[in-house]
């Protein structure tokens, strides 16, 4: 059975500001480009963003003045770059939105060389936008979700001795960092701490490494193939441990790779969607019901929110310049 760690509520509206931003065409719309998985092992999250900002976009105030962009960058680095360019050069977007570091990171460099805000998305990389005026990030890093994870483990599960096993980029690093930190303030023991090689599919001898310390949990981050083949190696081996992780688990992708008999006694981080809150939460509950015949995905809300504060921000924006430009024809 899938078990969840509830711990975030999504607020629907961001407050950002950005500096710099492109200003609209005399005539056109709104233009927001988005480049994003939406084919390849990756095409789960993309797919759930696009998703989202397209409910926002079907408001009776918003459809005819917004225009959204989609690029598929199928989860490769060199195209999220080359996308985000295309976005940049022929289409003349007035933001970008992205999402996951490895894809996010190489595109910083490009945002802050054409001025154009970035807004990267399940990117839980902490840092990620030191030292950049035009990145930004809008998802729960590590620091901010791993407290409330350890304190889960810790304090509700008793468990008070456990391993790391995460993948050795960015991603799994942080996770590490974070999770030994706060497991640790509250007098965990980490038996070990080790780090897999990214994209490997065997990972059974860093597998009985780890067993072999007697855990009585893993704390498991890593991309999506990654976590197919751990959690299937771990179970093989011991069906009953405790694995916990963070919000990449729910991805069909992976849960749906993972036989209902290795689900059991595995917890994941995800965020908390409450429909009842406000109107406009429930107003895009019951769209995508009836759209798509299921309960909103944690990236389709992101989505929707982002699409929702980049309209507000970027249409302030339009009406500013147009009044700067009307006073200079005043004082001209």
């Amino acid at each position: 059975m899938k078990k969840l760690l509830i711990s975030f509520i999504l607020i629907l509206l961001v407050s950002v500001s950005f500096s710099g931003c492109k200003e609209k065409k005399d005539s056109g719309k709104i233009r927001i480009g988005i480049t994003v998985p939406l084919s390849g092992n990756l095409a789960f999250w993309g797919d759930e963003l696009r998703r989202g900002m397209q409910i926002y976009t079907m408001k009776e105030n918003v459809t005819d003045s917004i225009q959204l962009l989609f690029e598929d960058n199928r989860g490769i680095p060199s195209d999220a770059v080359t996308s985000m360019r295309s976005l940049i050069d022929f289409y003349d977007v007035q933001a970008v939105v992205s999402m996951l570091v490895k894809l996010g990171a190489p595109q910083r460099d490009l945002a802050e060389q054409k001025k154009i805000p970035l807004i990267s998305t399940y990117n839980s990389s902490s840092g990620f936008t030191s030292g950049y005026h035009f990145a930004y990030q809008d998802f729960a890093t590590h620091e901010w979700q791993l407290p409330a994870l350890t304190d889960f483990v810790y304090n509700s599960l008793q468990k008070r001795k456990g391993v790391t096993f995460c993948s050795a980029d960015d991603f799994g690093k942080d996770g590490q960092k974070f999770f030994k930190m706060n497991y640790q303030k509250l007098g965990g023991e980490l038996i070990d701490t080790l780090l897999f090689t990214p994209g490997s599919t065997d990972l059974r001898n860093e597998i009985t490494k780890v067993m072999s310390k007697n855990p009585e949990f893993i704390f498991l981050v890593g991309q999506e193939n990654e976590l197919i083949t751990a959690t299937k190696q771990i179970r093989e081996r011991n069906n009953d441990i405790l694995i916990v992780g963070i919000g990449s688990f729910e991805s069909p992708t992976v849960w749906g790779a993972i036989p209902v008999e290795y689900q059991n006694n595995l917890y994941f981080v995800n965020s908390f969607f409450d429909k009842n809150s406000d109107e406009e939460s429930e107003s895009y509950y019951n769209s995508y019901i009836n759209l798509y015949q299921q309960e909103p995905t944690m990236p389709s809300v992101y989505g929707y929110s982002i699409c929702k504060y980049l309209y507000v921000i970027l249409k302030e924006t339009e009406q500013k310049m147009y009044h700067l430009q009307l006073l200079l024809i005043v004082f001209k």
